[in-house]
């Protein structure tokens, strides 16, 4: 849960109005597409957008770890990588570069992190809940998972404006890769495929029985 949210999905929508409204001046895109990108971006990181496609056709750990080496993608080597370098350009180069023609770079961001958020960070925390703990505590397995993640969720979304206005956005998308990295490989060292198994053949692989 903490993942997830450190992911950065609940600051990016949260402030979407402020992002746009850096990125506004000078952006050769016009309304519409600004419509069109928001609409875009609320719609896929919505639950079950493509949760139906991926979940029956693909393991958990695999849609997990997809999903998260997508969000590194985005917010690292491709989206936050180029997005926080452009955000550092915007607030320390913005008179000895030229920025015009590459302003499209945050909305680009934005649609590639609701694609990516989908397919699997966006739903898997909650199913793989359900599916680890006895019915006796899974209630109570949810009621910490889901006051984690407002805990987590409040935090971030505190610390992003802050950080923003103290060292700038680019700060904020390079702890949101550092996140998407360790989560990524916490999923590849700590979690056990569980689609197919049994609740029995579950508990079995968590007390380490053959």
């Amino acid at each position: 849960m903490k993942g997830r949210e450190g992911s950065a999905r609940n600051s990016l929508a949260k402030y979407r109005a402020v992002r746009r409204e850096d990125a506004r001046s000078g952006s050769p895109l016009d309304d519409e597409l600004k419509g069109m990108v928001a609409t875009v971006e609320r719609d896929m990181q919505q639950r079950g957008r493509l949760v139906d496609l991926f979940l029956s056709r693909s393991s958990r750990r695999a849609l997990l770890i997809v999903s998260l080496l997508a969000l590194f993608q985005r917010l690292s080597a491709i989206a936050t990588g180029v997005a926080s370098v452009y955000y550092y350009m915007e607030r320390f180069h913005s008179e000895d570069v030229d920025l015009d023609s590459i302003r499209w770079i945050p909305y680009a961001c934005l649609l590639l992190y609701g694609v990516t958020y989908s397919l699997g960070i966006g739903f898997l925390p909650s199913t793989l809940v359900a599916e680890l703990f006895p019915t006796n505590i899974k209630s109570y397995a949810g009621s910490v998972s889901a006051i984690m993640l407002a805990v987590t969720s409040f935090c971030v979304n505190k610390a992003y404006q802050a950080v923003a206005d103290a060292w700038g956005v680019h700060v904020m998308f390079w702890i949101f890769t550092i996140n998407s990295i360790c989560c990524a490989l916490f999923v590849v060292f700590f979690v056990f495929e569980t689609k197919g198994k049994t609740f029995a053949e579950i508990q079995d692989v968590l007390h380490n029985k053959d």
